[in-house]
């Protein structure tokens, strides 16, 4: 069993050298509460996703800026949330958002990360 609060801590801290890089906060927000939050997972592969999640919102918000991790039990699951205000993604690149192709190379990440 995963423990969300635990798996969101673990991916903060991998991540904030990186998020220090680019002159970007992070904070996590969990519940007050001492119940563990525990579900059934791929805490490796879970792991690797939030940290890909919290890297670009790094790589894309302002510098000066927090990114939120949030984790947040509901009535039946677990919602943990990677919040930035970077600009986001250029309406015409959106319907590449998940294929299998999508990069975001040096050419574009111009495009995308937003202005100093």
């Amino acid at each position: 069993m995963i423990d969300a609060v635990e798996l969101a801590r673990r991916a903060v801290e991998l991540t904030r050298p990186y998020c220090d890089r680019c002159q970007c906060e992070i904070t996590l927000n969990v519940p007050a509460t001492n119940e563990p939050l525990r579900f059934r997972g791929d805490e490796q592969r879970l792991l690797q996703v939030l940290g890909n999640f919290i890297s670009n919102a790094a790589k894309f918000t302002h510098a000066g800026d927090t990114i939120e991790v949030a984790v947040e039990p509901e009535a039946d699951t677990i919602a943990i949330a990677v919040t930035d205000h970077g600009p986001g993604v250029p309406l015409e690149r959106q319907k590449f958002l998940f294929s299998a192709s999508n990069v975001c190379t040096a050419t574009t990440a111009a495009s995308c990360r937003a202005p100093v």
